[in-house]
């Protein structure tokens, strides 16, 4: 037993561990490697959501486009008046205003419809407005609410907190 044991000290004393400059250097190369690795998984998280945020982007828009389309579609209220109206109080540069009929019903009862680009720059809204018919048989005596009955928001800038102001009207920001 005696004899084992000797042997078995001998062995352990003649085995070499690591010394403090090569565990040092292992621990050098392996934080260079988790650094590296993180630095390509914070990279592969901002383009995810850089690229959620153009899908985002396009999903939202293709609603506010369906939406005035379907309105722009059912603006053939009269025979003898243009669908958009132009002048004083109708279109221009930031308004599209036009006459839709969007019942079911067998007779047209018109509403007055403006799709608008409101708010100052950097905090714009696409913003559509309808106007409910009050009274009048022909197109000249059409008379509608002053006030909106609905005011929907189609798109909307925004500002993302900590980052430059990201506009939600296109995709590639």
């Amino acid at each position: 037993m005696n004899a084992l044991l000797t042997r078995l000290r001998a062995r352990l004393a003649n085995e070499r561990g690591f010394t403090l400059i090569e565990l040092l250097v292992a621990t050098a190369c392996g934080m260079i490697v988790s650094v590296a690795t993180l630095a390509i998984v914070i990279s592969s998280v901002h383009l995810s959501a850089n690229y959620t945020d153009r899908i985002d982007s396009n999903q939202e828009g293709r609603v506010a486009m369906e939406r005035i389309i379907q309105a722009l579609n059912s603006s053939c209220v009269s025979a003898t008046l243009p669908p958009i109206l132009a002048g004083t109080g109708g279109s221009d540069g930031n308004d599209a205003v036009f006459y839709s009929s969007l019942t079911d019903s067998p007779t047209i009862t018109p509403n007055k419809v403006e799709v608008s680009l409101v708010g100052a720059t950097g905090a714009q809204s696409l913003v559509m407005y309808t106007y409910d018919y009050v009274s009048g048989t022909t197109p000249s005596t059409w008379a509608f609410a002053g006030t909106p009955s609905t005011s929907d928001v189609l798109r909307s800038e925004e500002r993302r907190v900590g980052k430059e102001c990201r506009s939600r009207w296109s995709p590639y920001h």
